[in-house]
C-alpha cells in the first residue's frame, strides 16, 4: 500500500475511533444501563476489528507509522507479530 494512502487511513481510523469513544459518556449519562453496556461493547467490537483486520496490515508494512505509544507496548499481539517478521511471514 502506498504510504501516503496508509497514512491517510490511520488518520482517518483514528478520528473515527476518538468519535467512537466520546459517545460512550455522552450514552453513560443519557440511557439505561443495559443500553450503554451495548453501545460500549458495540464500540468496542468496531475499534478492536478495525485494528486487527486493517491497521495491523498497515503497521506490518509501514512500522514507522505506528503510533509510538504502540510500539513500546508489550503485549501478547506485539511479540506475535514481531515473531512473524523474524519467521518472514505475515
Amino acid at each position: 500500500m502506498n504510504k501516503e494512502f496508509a497514512r491517510e487511513i490511520i488518520e482517518r481510523s483514528m478520528n473515527l475511533e476518538r468519535r467512537l469513544f466520546a459517545t460512550l459518556e455522552r450514552v453513560r449519562q443519557n440511557e439505561p444501563r443495559e443500553t450503554f453496556v451495548r453501545h460500549r461493547r458495540a464500540v468496542g467490537y468496531v475499534v478492536g476489528f478495525m485494528g486487527m483486520e486493517f491497521l495491523e496490515e498497515i503497521y506490518d508494512e509501514h512500522p514507522d507509522l505506528e503510533p509510538l505509544e504502540k510500539r513500546e507496548e508489550e503485549s501478547e499481539r506485539g511479540r506475535a507479530r514481531a515473531e512473524r517478521r523474524r519467521q518472514g511471514g505475515s
